[in-house]
């Protein structure tokens, strides 16, 4: 019998479709919660669908999970991972680690120790680095603001706002902190 995966999805993204179509061409048995009409249920590529209900997300997550029965679940975005989290949080305080549902979210999403990782970028950013992934340069140590407007070249980039937008100095880089004129007004 093929493993059963269940694509977990708060969105109605296209790759997720994709993943879905590669996962039973590879062998897997694809289940999936979605929203309705999420593309998805417009191939064949999963046997089951699960209604996404977004005002009673973990009650959709244990349901699906419930029905589906899977060996792994996949969340498809950030809010699937995150709603994951708390879904493993709430059974493990009624049941403990061996609840049914713990388990597969721990086999799926890893050690929970772990999970408050996915939240901090820079800490996700971390272990790929010490696992040799690679990882942008200028990392670690440089904050969001520095990953958006510290960049070679940045400086000569124009900025919207009446009479200039003032970025604040970040860590001293000298494309921050500048206030850009756009023009009289």
């Amino acid at each position: 019998m093929n493993p059963t995966v269940l694509l977990a999805m708060t969105t109605r993204w296209i790759p997720t479709v994709r993943l879905a179509i590669a996962l039973k061409n590879a062998g897997f048995t694809v289940d999936a919660l979605c929203l309705p009409g999420h593309p998805l249920q417009k191939t064949q590529a999963a046997r089951e669908t699960y209604p996404y209900n977004s005002l009673a997300p973990l009650r959709s997550f244990a349901s699906a999970i419930a029905a589906s029965k899977p060996d792994l679940i996949l969340p498809g975005d950030d809010l699937a991972t995150m709603q994951l989290h708390a879904l493993y949080e709430r059974e493990f305080n009624r049941g403990g680690k061996a609840a049914p549902i713990c388990c597969v979210i721990e086999r799926s999403l890893g050690s929970p120790s772990s999970f408050s990782k996915v939240y901090a970028r820079t800490g996700l950013l971390e272990i790929a680095q010490e696992e040799d992934i690679l990882v942008p340069e200028g990392f670690p140590g440089r904050s969001q603001i520095e990953w958006e407007f510290g960049r070679r070249g940045c400086e000569d980039r124009p900025y919207a706002g009446k009479g200039g937008t003032r970025i604040p100095n970040v860590a001293g880089s000298p494309a921050l902190g500048a206030r850009r004129e756009t023009g009289s007004g």
